[in-house]
Formats: C-alpha cells, sequence, structure tokens
C-alpha cells in the first residue's frame, strides 16, 4: 500500500484559505494476479477492435466490505496558485450505497455529443445545517443524471461479470447480448466521470474569489452532492480515543458524550473528502512530494492535564489579576452605559440621565421634541460619552500602572509577555468597547423602534452574557490564585443569552417627533422631511462607531516610550450587524411616515386651493360676465370654505412616534382662501367703478357736445343728428345701465354713481338749450350761404372774362407769359370745383336744391387747348435750344427723333382746334414751322450725333470732308448744322452704321464683364468640418453657357475686329470657367459622398489604401476651398495655383477609390447576403459605425421580413428581435457583438441563424401547448406566426383524422371550427392588447377560409379520401420529425422559419388558391412564377402572402423604365445567396434590351436550382446558391409604357390570369376578423353599399374597402349590422 496525502484550501472560515488536514490516501499496487487480469482485459480491447491506454486504469480500491469505487479521472489541486486540473472522468458502483435523489442532477449523458454540465450549475454558497427550501430544491438537480445512468450500470453489471468471466475461462460461445456491451457501458461511464470531473472543475480558479467559488462547491459537493455509505468508527478505535481522555474527565462526559456524535460527523466527511479526492486524483499513487510533505507534518503530542493546566496558566493572560479587574471594572460600572440613551430626550432638562448611574430624581416629562432639539440632545450625550469612555481609559490605565509596579505584570525584560499582556488587555477593552458600539446601536434602535432588536447571531452572542455574581467579589489586592480560581468560576458558569430589554431600553415607549405640516408653493410638504428624519437617526451609527474607536491603544498611554504596535483600539462590529440595525431604523422611518402620510390626505379635499386650481377658477369666473348675484355666491362659497378648513382641521393630532402640528398648514389654507375672497371683491368694486366712470364720461360728453356752437352749417347738421338720436333712441339705454349697475352698489361705492346721476338729473335742461342754440344757428347759417353763392357766381363770370383774353394773344415772343397766366387761371378753376362740393354738401344738410354752375366747365374746356399749346411751345423752344448749344453726341439722336416727332404732332392737332381763331392759328403755325426746320437736319443729327463714334471714326470723317472734326466740346449741334454737310451725309451713314455695331459689341463685352466682376460663389460649411463646399452654382452655370454662346456669336461677325482680342481672351477665360467648374462639381460630388465614410475609423482601418488616397484628395480640396473662401469672386477662381490640374488628379484618385469602396461592399454582402437589398449608402452607415451595434435597427426593416428592432443588454448583446408592431421574441442564442470584432456582417449571420432556430422552436414549443389548453387561451399567448401555422397544421391534422371516420365525423368537426370561429370572434369583441387583436384577427380569417374549404368542397362534394384532389389542391401543412413543411398538390415547401412580424393575413378567395397553386407548381418545377391582370387585382400582395405562409422573406422590387442589368443583378445575388422571395412589380416596364439580359441571369439561377449546385456565378461574381430562392414578376398588359416579354423570358415563368377578385367574401371574412358574427348578411349590405357609392359618386380614395376597414377598427364596440350600414352611408 502507498499513501497519498491530498490537501485542499479550506473555505469555511470565510477567509484566506488554509491547508485542510492531511488524508491519507490507500492505493492498492497490483499484484501478479491483479497484472493476469489486466492482460485479459487488453485481450477483451482487442476483440471488441477498440484501441484503448489501459496505463492510467486501477483496480478498485475497496474502502470496505460493501463498497467498491471505480476511478478513472485525475484531479490535482496546485498549492501554489490553486488551480485545479482535471483529467479523463470516473464512475462509481456500489452494492449497497448509491448516489442520493435529493442531490442536483446532471443531465444524462450517453455516447452521443452532449456538452457536459457547467460547474455554474452547482450553489455558490456553503450549505447550511438550517437548510431553506430553496437550498434543497437547488441540491435536488446536481446529481439526477448520475442516479439514472448509476441504476442503469448497476442493472446491467450482472451482465457485465458474466462476460467478462467468460472471456476469463476461454469460453468461444458467445453469450446473446440485448443489452449494450462492456465497452459501451464503459464509454457511457467515462462520459459520466468527464461529466463529475466537469462539476468540480472551472477555469476560473485564477482569481480569489474564483478559488474561493471553487473551494466553495467542492465543500458542497462533498457534504451534500456524494450520499455513501461509509464504515463506522470500530470499537478498538474508539476505546483507544478514550483512553487518551484523563479518567475523571471520562467519567464526567460518559460514552454518549456530543463529541463522539461530532467525530462521527467528521469522519464520515473525510472519508467522503478520501473518496473524491482519489476519484479526482484518477487513483494515482503518490508522488515522493507528496510523502515527504506527510512526513513533515506537525504532530503534537498529548500532555497530562496537569501540564495542560500548568501551561495554561502561564501563558493565559486573560486571568492576570489587571485583566480581569479591568473587566469587572467594565462590568460593575460600565455595563449600563449607552452612549445614546433616548429615554433622557423625552425628559426635559439635561441628559444626565446618560451617566452610568441615574440620580434618581424626578424629572417633567414631554410630548415631543423637534428634531433640532432631537439632534442637539444627541450630539451632547456623544460629547458625555466621550468624556466617560475617557473616565473609563483612565480607571484601566491606572490598574495596569498598579498592577506594572507591583509585579502583577512582566517588566521590561519580559518584552515578548509584556506586549502579550498588552494585547490580551486591548484585545478585553476592544471587546468592551464593541460590546458598548453594539448595545448602544441596540438601544438606540429599540428606542426609535420600539421593538427588540434581533441580534441572536454567531457575531453578537458573545456579548448577551449576564453579569456574574462572583465577578463584583474580585478585587485587585487578591492573590493570583485566587484571581484565577474566581475567574475560571465565572466563565464556568457564563451561558448564552439573547439581549434583555433592560439592555436595550424599553421599547414601549419610542421616541415622538415633531412633524409639521406646511404648503409649499402647489403641494403640501412635511418638515422636516421623512429623508431628513432618516438621514439624521442613521447619523447616530456612524457617530457611535467614530466615538468607540476614537479610543487610543492602552500601551501607548501606559508607557512613554513604547516601542511596539502604535494607534488606536478599532473594535470590530460586523457590518451586517449594523447594517440590520439601519434597515430596522429605515424601516420604522418608513412604516411610522404612513400614518402622517394618511393624515396629509384628508386635506385633499382642498386640492383646489393646494394646487392653484382655484386661483385659475377665480381668474377665469372674473374674465367672464357673471351678474352680482353668482358673484355673490361665489364671495358666500369662499367664506364657507374658510369657515370649514377653521372648524374641521385638527392642529395637532398624536401619530405613533410623531406628532404632528398642522398650524402652518391651515393658516396658508386660510390665507389663501380669504386672498381669493379678497381678489373677487376688488374685482367687484373695481368692476362697477369702471362702468360707472364709463357712464359719466359718455354723459359728459353729450353735455359738453349739445351745448358747444356749430361752426359751420355741417357741424350744426351733424350735432342735429346725434342729439335727435341720444334723446330718442340712447336716453333710456343710459337710464337702464344706470340703475343695473348701481343697484346693488355698498354705502363706499354711492360717491362714484352720484355723478353719472347728476348728470342725468342736467340732461332735460342740456336739451332744451341745445334745441335753442341749434335754431338760432340755423338762420345764421341759411343767410351766409345765399351770400356766398351769389359771390361765387360773380368769380366765375370774371373768369370767363380771362379767358376770352387768350383768344387775341399770338405773338410767340410772350409764349412764356401766356403760358403762366393760363396756369393762374386752370388753379382757379380747379378751386371753384371743390368750393361748389362744399356749397352743394350744405345746401343738402339745410334740405335745399343743390345748385349748379356750368359756367365753370365750360371755361375750364375752352382753356385747356390754350393751355396745351403754350406749354407744347414752350416745351419744345427750351429743349430745342439745349440740343444745339450741347456737343454733338451728348444726347441720344434716336430719343430726339423721338421727341420731334411727338411734339409735331401735337402741334398739328392744335393747328385743327385753333382754326377759327386767328391769334393762336398764327401761334401754332409758327411753333411747327420751327419744328420743320429742325427735323430737316434730323438726318445729320442721327449720323453724327451716333454715341459709338470713336476716334478712329472722327478721323475718317474728317478725310471725308477735308478737314479736321472733333467730337469736342466746340463741336455743337448748331455748327455742324451750320456746316452744311449734308452731301456727305451717305458717307457719314456707313460710318456711323458700322460705329453703331461695333459700339454694341462692345457694350455686350463691358456688360458681361461687368455681370462676372463683383459675382461670387456661394459657399457654405460642410458639416461640422473646418472646409466649404459649392452651392446654388446653377445661376452661375446658364450664365456662363449664355454668355459662351453671345461670345461665339460676336467673334463670327464682320463688325468685331476692333475688339477681336478682347473678346478672344474673355472667350478663353469663359471655357477655362466652364472647365473648372464641370471638374469641380465632379470632385465635390464625390468627395462629398466619401467624406464621412472614410471619416469613420472603422472604414479606414478595412481600407487602408483607399483612406491614403481619400486624405490625399481631402487636402487638396481643402485647400482649394480655403483659398477660394479667401476670395471667393468666381473669376478669382482661375487664379488658384493649377486648380484645373489639382481637381483633375483628384478625380483620377476618387475614381480608385469607389472602385475599391465597390469591391469592398460587395465582400460584405457576399458575406451577408441580405445586404444585397441595401443600398451603398444605407450599406455604408452601418460599416462607418461597427461599435454602435444600434446603428443597424434602422436597415432591419430591408434585411428581415418582420424585424424592426433589436433588444440589447448591458453588454451590447443581442437578447431578442422585435417587430414592427411590437411583439418580441427572444432569442434561444444571446448574439455576442463585442465577439465580431467590428465586422457587423458576423454577428448579423449569426442573428439570422438565431432567429430562424428561435422561430422554430416557438413553433414547437406551442405545437406541444396546443392540446394542453382550450385554443382560445393558447391564442393569447404565443406569438402570431407560431398561432398561424400551428392551427393551420392542427387543422390539417383534423380534417384528415376526420376524413378517416365518414363524412359524419367531417359534419361534426366543420360544427367544432364553427364553435372556434365564434370563440374567437367573442374574444375580438372584448379587450385586448394590439398584438392579440391583430393576431386574432389573421387567425379569423384563415378559420373562415378553412371552415369554408370544408364545408364548400370537402361536404358538398362528399369527399373523404385524402388522395382526392380537391384535398390535395389546399395548402396543407405538416409537422413530421419536428420538421414543418407545407404540401400543395404534388409541391412541397420546406417552412422557412423566417420571422415575420405580427400581421395580418390575406383574405382567401378562388382567386387566391387558383394563384397559389399556379405558384406551388411552378416553384415545383424550380420556375418562377408571373401573375398578370389589372392593378388592384392582388397580383403582389397574393405573391407576399404566399410567402408569408411558407415563412419566406419577400422583397418586392418596383421595376422602372431606368432600370439595368447591372442593378438587377446585384440584386439577384442577395437573393439566390439568402434564399428570399422577390417579386419584381410591373416587371415589363423594363427595356426590353435589359429584358434579354435579365432572361440569361433568371435562366442561369433556375439551372443552378435544378442542378443542385452549391455556387453561382452572377454578373461574373460566384455566390453561394440557397436553393429555396425563387422569383415572381407581376404585369399590367395594355398599359402604356409596357413592353412583351421576350419569348425566352416567358418560358421561364408560369403565368396566372388575376381578374376582378370577390369582394363579397373579401368583406365577410374582413368583418369577422373585427368581431361581427353575422358577417355574411352584412358583407352583402356593405358591398352594395360600395358599388353604389363608386357608380354614384365620383372616384375618390375613401371609396373602397380599406376605408371600410378603417371605419370598422375605430369603433371598439361594433354594435348592429345596421349601425355599420348607417355609418357608411354617412
Amino acid at each position: 500500500m502507498r499513501k497519498t496525502d491530498t490537501r485542499l484550501p479550506d473555505v469555511r472560515t470565510g477567509t484566506r484559505p488554509r491547508l485542510r488536514p492531511n488524508i491519507v490516501v490507500l492505493e492498492e499496487v497490483p499484484d501478479e494476479k491483479e497484472q493476469q487480469r489486466r492482460t485479459y482485459r487488453r485481450n477483451l480491447e482487442t476483440l471488441s477492435g477498440l484501441r484503448m491506454s489501459t496505463s492510467g486504469d486501477h483496480l478498485p480500491l475497496r474502502v470496505n466490505a460493501n463498497r467498491n469505487l471505480r476511478f478513472n479521472s485525475a484531479r490535482r489541486l496546485d498549492r501554489d496558485n490553486g488551480k485545479l486540473t482535471t483529467k479523463n472522468s470516473f464512475s462509481t458502483s456500489s452494492s449497497e450505497g448509491k448516489f442520493s435523489g435529493t442531490t442536483r442532477p446532471i443531465p444524462r449523458l450517453s455516447s452521443s455529443k452532449q456538452a457536459p454540465p457547467s460547474i455554474d450549475d452547482l450553489p455558490t454558497k456553503a450549505p447550511s445545517s438550517t437548510g431553506t427550501k430553496n437550498d434543497s430544491s437547488e441540491s435536488s438537480n446536481v446529481l439526477v443524471g448520475c442516479k439514472n445512468l448509476r441504476k442503469k450500470l448497476k442493472k446491467d453489471n450482472k451482465k457485465i461479470q458474466q462476460e467478462r468471466r467468460r472471456l476469463l475461462t476461454g469460453s468461444t460461445k458467445p453469450r446473446v447480448r440485448a443489452r449494450p456491451s462492456y465497452l459501451d457501458l464503459l464509454e457511457q461511464r467515462q462520459d459520466f466521470r468527464k461529466a463529475l470531473v466537469n462539476l468540480l472543475h472551472k477555469d476560473d480558479a485564477q482569481t480569489p474569489e474564483g478559488k474561493a467559488k471553487l473551494e466553495i462547491r467542492y465543500h458542497y459537493f462533498v457534504s451534500r452532492g456524494l450520499s455513501m455509505k461509509t464504515c463506522p468508527l470500530q470499537g478498538q478505535w474508539i476505546t483507544r480515543i478514550l483512553s487518551m481522555v484523563p479518567k475523571r474527565l471520562r467519567v464526567k462526559c460518559g460514552t454518549n458524550n456530543p463529541l463522539l456524535t461530532q467525530l462521527q460527523k467528521e469522519y464520515e466527511q473525510r472519508m467522503r473528502s478520501v473518496a473524491i479526492d482519489f476519484v479526482l486524483n484518477s487513483g494515482k499513487p503518490r508522488t515522493k512530494d507528496d510523502a515527504s510533505k506527510q512526513k513533515g507534518a506537525v504532530h503534537i503530542k498529548l500532555a497530562s492535564f496537569g501540564q495542560s493546566s500548568s501551561f495554561v496558566r502561564r501563558n493565559l493572560h486573560l486571568f492576570n489579576s489587571c485583566v480581569s479587574a479591568t473587566l469587572a471594572l467594565w462590568y460593575r460600572e460600565y455595563s449600563n452605559f449607552r452612549l445614546v440613551r433616548v429615554s433622557n430626550i423625552r425628559q426635559s432638562g439635561s441628559s444626565s440621565g446618560n451617566k452610568r448611574r441615574s440620580s434618581g430624581r424626578k424629572v417633567k416629562s414631554v410630548d415631543s421634541v423637534t428634531l433640532e432639539e432631537f439632534t442637539s440632545a444627541v450630539a451632547t450625550q456623544f460629547q458625555e460619552g466621550e468624556a466617560t469612555l475617557e473616565e473609563w481609559f483612565t480607571k484601566v490605565q491606572t490598574i495596569f500602572y498598579k498592577g506594572f509596579t507591583d509585579g502583577r505584570m512582566p517588566g521590561f525584560s519580559q518584552p515578548v509577555r509584556l506586549a502579550s499582556v498588552c494585547q490580551t488587555a486591548v484585545t478585553i477593552m476592544t471587546h468592551c468597547l464593541r460590546s458598548l458600539c453594539v448595545l448602544s446601536l441596540a438601544s438606540f434602535t429599540a428606542a426609535i423602534s420600539g421593538q427588540q432588536p434581533n441580534l441572536k447571531d454567531g457575531s453578537c452572542l458573545a456579548l448577551w452574557s449576564p453579569l456574574p455574581k462572583e465577578l463584583s467579589s474580585v478585587s485587585e489586592n487578591e492573590e493570583d490564585d485566587e484571581e484565577l480560581a474566581t475567574s475560571t468560576k465565572i466563565f464556568e458558569n457564563e451561558e448564552e443569552n439573547g439581549p434583555t430589554a433592560s439592555m436595550c431600553q424599553n421599547p414601549n415607549k419610542p421616541l415622538r417627533l415633531k412633524l409639521h405640516l406646511v404648503l409649499n408653493d402647489k403641494k403640501i410638504e412635511f418638515r422636516p422631511s421623512f429623508e431628513k428624519i432618516q438621514a439624521s437617526m442613521l447619523a447616530v451609527f456612524d457617530r457611535t462607531l467614530e466615538v468607540c474607536r476614537s479610543l487610543s491603544r492602552l500601551e501607548c498611554r501606559l508607557f512613554a516610550e513604547w516601542d511596539g504596535d502604535d494607534g488606536r483600539m478599532e473594535p470590530v462590529v460586523d457590518e451586517h450587524v449594523v447594517e440590520r440595525l439601519r434597515e430596522q431604523v429605515k424601516r420604522e422611518v418608513s412604516v411610522s411616515s404612513v400614518l402622517p402620510r394618511s393624515f396629509a390626505s384628508h386635506y385633499d379635499k382642498y386640492k383646489t386651493i393646494i394646487n392653484g386650481e382655484a386661483e385659475e377658477e377665480v381668474a377665469q369666473f372674473k374674465s367672464g360676465d357673471a351678474d352680482f348675484e353668482n358673484y355673490t355666491k361665489k364671495i358666500q362659497e369662499l367664506a364657507d370654505l374658510e369657515t370649514d378648513i377653521l372648524t374641521n382641521s385638527r392642529k395637532v393630532v398624536e401619530l405613533g412616534s410623531y406628532t404632528m402640528h398642522c398650524e402652518m398648514l391651515v393658516e396658508s389654507l386660510v390665507s389663501r382662501v380669504s386672498s381669493l375672497r379678497r381678489d373677487i371683491l376688488q374685482h367687484l368694486y373695481t368692476r362697477y367703478s369702471a362702468t360707472a366712470d364709463k357712464l359719466n364720461t359718455e354723459l359728459q360728453d353729450i353735455m359738453e357736445r349739445a351745448l358747444s356752437v356749430p361752426g359751420d352749417t355741417l357741424e350744426l347738421t351733424s350735432h342735429k343728428k346725434y342729439m335727435e338720436d341720444i334723446m330718442e333712441n340712447q336716453r333710456a339705454v343710459l337710464e337702464q345701465r344706470f340703475l343695473t349697475e348701481n343697484m346693488s352698489l355698498s354705502s363706499e361705492e354711492c360717491e362714484e354713481a352720484i355723478k353719472p346721476l347728476m348728470c342725468f338729473i342736467k340732461l332735460p335742461e342740456v336739451f332744451r338749450l341745445h334745441l335753442q342754440i341749434v335754431t338760432e344757428k340755423r338762420a345764421e347759417y341759411e343767410a351766409l350761404l345765399k351770400e356766398r353763392r351769389e359771390h361765387f357766381q360773380e368769380e366765375l363770370t370774371e373768369s370767363a372774362k380771362t379767358l376770352e383774353e387768350f383768344q387775341e394773344l399770338g405773338d410767340v415772343a410772350e409764349l412764356h407769359d401766356y403760358q403762366k397766366k393760363a396756369r393762374v387761371l386752370q388753379t382757379k378753376l380747379d378751386d371753384a370745383a371743390q368750393y361748389i362740393d362744399h356749397i352743394n354738401k350744405e345746401e343738402e344738410a339745410l334740405g335745399w336744391n343743390t345748385t349748379h354752375y356750368p359756367l365753370r366747365k365750360q371755361v375750364a374746356d375752352k382753356l385747356a387747348p390754350f393751355l396745351k399749346l403754350y406749354e407744347t411751345g414752350v416745351s419744345w423752344w427750351d429743349r430745342m435750344e439745349l440740343w444745339l448749344t450741347s456737343q454733338v453726341g451728348s444726347h441720344d439722336p434716336d430719343a430726339i427723333a423721338q421727341d420731334v416727332a411727338a411734339t409735331w404732332r401735337s402741334v398739328y392737332k392744335l393747328e385743327k382746334v385753333f382754326t377759327d381763331l386767328p391769334a393762336a392759328k398764327t401761334l401754332v403755325i409758327a411753333v411747327r414751322q420751327r419744328i420743320e426746320q429742325f427735323r430737316e437736319h434730323l438726318p445729320l443729327v442721327l449720323t453724327l450725333g451716333n454715341p459709338g463714334l470713336k476716334e478712329r471714326h472722327w478721323e475718317k470723317i474728317s478725310e471725308v470732308v477735308g478737314y479736321p472734326l472733333r467730337s469736342d466740346p466746340s463741336t455743337t449741334l448748331q455748327r455742324v448744322i451750320d456746316s452744311n454737310l449734308e452731301e456727305y451725309l451717305s458717307k457719314f451713314e456707313n460710318i456711323s452704321e458700322a460705329a453703331s455695331k461695333e459700339h454694341v459689341f462692345e457694350k455686350n463685352l463691358e456688360k458681361m464683364k461687368g455681370m462676372w466682376q463683383d459675382m461670387e460663389l456661394a459657399l457654405k460649411p460642410h458639416r461640422d468640418s473646418d472646409t466649404f463646399v459649392l452651392v446654388a452654382v446653377e445661376d452661375i452655370q446658364l450664365l456662363l453657357d449664355d454668355h459662351i454662346v453671345k461670345t461665339q456669336s460676336m467673334r463670327s461677325s464682320p463688325f468685331i475686329k476692333p475688339i477681336e482680342y478682347e473678346v478672344g481672351s474673355w472667350e478663353t477665360t469663359l471655357s477655362q470657367l466652364q472647365e473648372v467648374l464641370d471638374e469641380w462639381l465632379r470632385v465635390q460630388a464625390t468627395w462629398t459622398y466619401l467624406e464621412p465614410i472614410f471619416g469613420s475609423p472603422d472604414i479606414m482601418a478595412q481600407m487602408p489604401e483607399e483612406g491614403r488616397r481619400f486624405n490625399t484628395v481631402d487636402k487638396t480640396w481643402k485647400d482649394i476651398m480655403k483659398s477660394v473662401n479667401h476670395n471667393s469672386k468666381v473669376l478669382a477662381v482661375l487664379e488658384v495655383d493649377k486648380i484645373l490640374e489639382r481637381l483633375k488628379k483628384s478625380s483620377e484618385l476618387l475614381e480608385l477609390i469607389q472602385r475599391g469602396l465597390n469591391e469592398y461592399l460587395e465582400k460584405k454582402r457576399l458575406y451577408f447576403p441580405r445586404f444585397f437589398f441595401l443600398s451603398n449608402e444605407e450599406l455604408l452607415e452601418i460599416l462607418s459605425e461597427t461599435k454602435d451595434p444600434s446603428r443597424v435597427q434602422p436597415h432591419l426593416k430591408k434585411c428581415f421580413e418582420g424585424v424592426n428592432a433589436l433588444s440589447f443588454n448591458e453588454e451590447a448583446d443581442v437578447t431578442a428581435v422585435q417587430s414592427g408592431e411590437g411583439e418580441v421574441i427572444t432569442l434561444c442564442q444571446v448574439i455576442s457583438t463585442s465577439n465580431a470584432r467590428g465586422q457587423v456582417e458576423k454577428w448579423l449571420v449569426e442573428l439570422e441563424t438565431s432567429v430562424k432556430e428561435s422561430i422554430k422552436q416557438v413553433v414547437k414549443q406551442c405545437m406541444e401547448a396546443y392540446p394542453c389548453k382550450t385554443r382560445e387561451d393558447w391564442a393569447l399567448e404565443w406569438p402570431g406566426q407560431a398561432i398561424l401555422c400551428v392551427s393551420q397544421t392542427f387543422w390539417t391534422t383534423q380534417v384528415t383524422e376526420a376524413m378517416r371516420g365518414g363524412l359524419e365525423t367531417l359534419e361534426a368537426y366543420h360544427q367544432t371550427c364553427n364553435k372556434q370561429i365564434e370563440k374567437v370572434v367573442e374574444l375580438v369583441r372584448g379587450k385586448l392588447s394590439k398584438q392579440n387583436r391583430i393576431t386574432l384577427g389573421a387567425l379569423v380569417v384563415l378559420d373562415v377560409h378553412s371552415r369554408d374549404v370544408l364545408k364548400d368542397e370537402l361536404l358538398k362534394q362528399r369527399i373523404t379520401s385524402e388522395d382526392d384532389f380537391t384535398w390535395l389542391s389546399q395548402l396543407r401543412y405538416y409537422w413530421q420529425n419536428s420538421v414543418l413543411k407545407v404540401q400543395m398538390i404534388n409541391a412541397e415547401l420546406a417552412y422557412g422559419y423566417e420571422y415575420l412580424g405580427n400581421t395580418g393575413r390575406l383574405v382567401i378567395t378562388a382567386l387566391t388558391d387558383r394563384c397559389y397553386r399556379t405558384l406551388t407548381q411552378a416553384l415545383n418545377l424550380h420556375l418562377g412564377g408571373a401573375p398578370e391582370g389589372p392593378a388592384g387585382t392582388g397580383k403582389t400582395e397574393t405573391s407576399k402572402d404566399l410567402a408569408k405562409a411558407v415563412a419566406k422573406q419577400c422583397v418586392v422590387f418596383n421595376c422602372s423604365d431606368g432600370l439595368d442589368y447591372i442593378s438587377l443583378a446585384k440584386f439577384l445575388k442577395g437573393l439566390a445567396s439568402c434564399g428570399a422571395w422577390t417579386c419584381f412589380d410591373e416587371f415589363n416596364r423594363i427595356e426590353l434590351e435589359v429584358l434579354s439580359v435579365v432572361a440569361q441571369q433568371i435562366l442561369s439561377l433556375q439551372r443552378a436550382i435544378q442542378a443542385a449546385m452549391p455556387t453561382l456565378v452572377l454578373h461574373g461574381t460566384e455566390v453561394k446558391l440557397d436553393p429555396t430562392c425563387a422569383i415572381f414578376i407581376t404585369m399590367n398588359p395594355g398599359y402604356a409604357g409596357r413592353s412583351e416579354l421576350p419569348d425566352n423570358l416567358k418560358a421561364l415563368f408560369r403565368s396566372v390570369a388575376m381578374m376582378v377578385p370577390n369582394y363579397g367574401l373579401i368583406a365577410e371574412i374582413s368583418l369577422y376578423a373585427f368581431g361581427f358574427v353575422n358577417a355574411r348578411a352584412m358583407a352583402r349590405k356593405i358591398t352594395a353599399t360600395y358599388r353604389l357609392c363608386s357608380e354614384q359618386l365620383s372616384a375618390q380614395p375613401h371609396y373602397d374597402y380599406e376605408t371600410m376597414k378603417t371605419d370598422v377598427s375605430k369603433d371598439e364596440d361594433p354594435g348592429t349590422e345596421d349601425d355599420i350600414i348607417g355609418k357608411q352611408q354617412k
């Protein structure tokens, strides 16, 4: 035999690990016979064809006669780092002992691959003797698997032994074994061993926490996880043990001593530990190191009792007289001392009762104290407590000082013993301080809560020893022997007791605090608040701990020069004890606050006063138009409320631990009510005062206006009408207002009412005086008006005479004087017209007939031609003088010609007017002749006055005339006319024409340059960067194009020669500017697209080469924009250094970057094919924020059919998916986004797999739950998708079974379906959540269709065969071998488990069924489907609903004529790789050229599916192929812009015609889904109603069934059918 030493760290103490006692494990060394048995075992392995090592295999070690343990595993604990390592596995067998069924189960292991149970399954806390029910249930789950396997091994053990004996004896006749072979069982045992090793092995033992956790689990397994029978302690062992105990002790204890029981338990635990250690060590022999450690173990020799007693007396300093005296001092004088005594706070006067000895005098008690008084009293008690502790410390110091001087303590010659004694004294004092701290806190807690604190635990038992009577007799002068005997007697009689009421004060009189209820703004508050009260109470705990830890160590103050430990005594108070007391105080504060809060709720009836609603109500009342009675009623209500507050409110209330003072609250409420009442009274007074003032003001105005004297006839008439209205109409109204407003005024307000009363008294006299004034003034104003009319008629006669004088005026030289006279006469006539209007108004006011004055109009008409003649002549003379004296060309010749023509036409007309007036006609002829004279020289004026004539043109003119002629100030028009140059006019015209065209070109060139001179580029900051981008360049580009065209046309003119160089230079500038702008915008568009992409560190890290190129472009761009921002003129752009070259270089780099970016995105899409459904911008937004997984969520809808959002935990792991409707599916496997290391496509692939697995698991669980509950309850507990597919599966199964039973069974099942629909509809009519309502609506749609199939097709045609085509043509679901399949005719489709969310389903009609059949048969032939028909027949929706039926993602692609084959190829790559379905909507809108290419791509895809190829090449890219993908196309034939499909493309699809749907059936099933039971009759009515609307009314969007659904869904109570019809008709 060899000995093996096994030691494991022990964590039962809760501190650092310590070595367990040496355990010797015996291992039998195989002898010759055993070697022979091993040889036979190897033969057995050879016969079985299994090569396995037997080096680690050992024969079983017999622990006792009844138990065999077979080990084949290893467990090694590294003592240096505490790491536990394991090898292989183990198994156990026993004839009697077995694993207990009350332990924690391990999953049953077999030869199949199965993950071993984790060590985390074991409990993390060490078991206790008082284990709870939860601990028992948790531990009962550890080894159930082991128990089951053990039963099986025991059952087969007999046959295994027989087989082994047959092989050992050499028998050739094999026995027939129905059970597994021995090697199979051995393999099972090895799996079992691995499972057990994994239970006790974990890689987290590297940390101290991991080591502690591992050790706890190990001890748990030893004590409770393994149930085994061990041999009891043998009698000779017990005898040997008892022989070593002194006889007197043996007689005293007897044979039934509990120590023997404890010894037996320890022995059994050690035996279990030895067994487990042996198993985990693989039964290997001990090494030499273990043997040496065993030899080096410490062995303690047992001495006699006398020797031990002497040793104790010499070394146990607790019996030292000084130590005993210190302990006696504490118990005698300070045992009742508490740092805080709440009873003293409840009493008036000082806190002298806090002394260790109360004076006993009576004190006057008070009911309650304020929180400030409590805090102050506690602070005072702590100060006195510190003084008391200082006094105690001084006495202890005196005891030890005397002991040191008397020689009862070791001297300085024995420093070690002296330090030990001092340490003992400090320990005793620390224990006393600890007891003081705990008892003070317990006392304080009891006084606060009024309940005894529960402190009976291991950490406080040492504090509850009662004061021994013998302790008081101990004296400091007794001898050591007597002290030792007394102390021994004391501690022998000590018993463990709990804290008494005297220790914790009287808990029946808790502290009572004053609490005030106050009104703070708009809420009631407690002062002090309960949070402040709790903080003040808890502060006592901190202060108590601080005081108890404030004393220095004894030796530091006893000896002046102490070289040992220095510092303060630190009594260790268990934190959980203090925390328990804290929680009790917190709980008490919380519980005691219930009554005050409940009492405060009594004031809720005044909440309108508290929250300010009453103020708002009063403000609204004042703003209204209430009468005096309502004001009186409102004021009385407020007075009653004030009385109610004063009479029904208790000012002081005792509520438990508090005395509630409500005076401040009551005062505040009364103050607010009084304020509101005063406010209403003030408003009432103000209102009546204002009314009286207003009425008085109106009366004063009436009196003043009545007594005022009118200034003229019009004012007189106005006064008269006003006063007549006052006397006849307004007087009665004013009197009524006076009586109404002042009838209820108080005595204080009568003074304001006297003023309008006095006015009313004076009104009759005022009216009389007014009539008198009106009568007098009327006669006066009539006479005056007659005089003014006569005088005005005389003035008109004089004006007519003045006009006659103009007929005789004909001197041209006096034309200016004539003009002045005519203007004066015209002014008089204009004033006369206004005067006539004024006279007519006065005549009308007096009631006279209006007077007409025709003479004024006659004079004005005759004066008009004379005035025009004079003004025309004067104007012509002035302009002609200006032209003749000015330099040639200073005036526009065209404007001169227009003025001459207009003036001549006016004079010509005037000449006809003055035919009968010779003088005036002579004047007109003179003006006309002067104009005609000037007209003769007009060609010369137009030629030489051309503003386009330059110096070179005047030189040519000088050559023509033969003398120098220049355009200078001396060359006036008069001089040119006098030079008689008309003979050269033809030559002048040629020169002038050329000059005009050249001048136009120059002007245009200057205009263009002027427009570009001040034009600036519009820049704006680019996002948050320090650079800029161009904006609003459209106007610049349009102007640039226009000017380039104009410049080119100018260059083609023959008159451009003088400015040809300037025009060419300008054309070059514009061309360069256009080229720069084009390149600039091209670079800007690409740069702004790529800048946010490469602004992401993730993209830069994944594309380093493109990143470097972009940095180059980015630097160039920023340099250019910086220069442009400095000078933003458009033409200044051309001055930027090499701007065009730099932009072209940047454009080339950007093309390379985009090419690399597309390749990068292609790789990402190939890894996660659903990225093909996203645009480049959307995909880049995801890839640029890989550190934030939530950035994926906005784009999930395009990747996954029903996933709208993800649920993340704190570690950013995906735990669940959420649909757009709010339905949540928990993932069966948590997706770790951090493990992907920023590669979002990796965890999205995992998410895709996990979602499908989760849906599959949900469907399986839903399938299992269907028979266990009623269908109504079941439908409310599972996700909508699972409900629909499982319901259809059970319908298929039940219909199949019913057909086997015949028509009667089918009829019975039909009735069952009707009842199911009625129950579901009844649920829909009730209160449901949004999710359940959607689910039940879709379930009703499918249930109604299923019922109709059963009734209209199976029962009606009397079909009972499962192979009948009518049944085979239905969409059927089958659950076979945990796989869900969908069949229709001979097509079988696997359920895709794609999460589709909780959405509705399409109503299934005959048209829908026909489309389903066509599409499923096309899929069975690996072809596509092509529903075609008019718009609104459900082509796309039917395809999508079929995808929902088989849980496949269906992506709808809207086709257009601008679609190219590249984008379609990209889409088909994603389709083929992820196995999704697609529906190309309006496929025939694509151009024929693209369709021909697409046909080839689709053909390649279908051939690859038929050939079951794993990959496919599309558009030069090899992609993996999912054969479940499918392509559907929809077409609208006959519409404009639609093309016919090529024949090669038609052959790839199976078409189905979609016509007008069955509106009646759609309406019926929709009504069922909304909760209407009598849906069929209602559907006929609604269909007729909407058909009538469509025929009689205009085509509007609201005349469809979508509106009908909306109307019905808004009504929670559907009501009757007539209600619905009436609602639709409205």
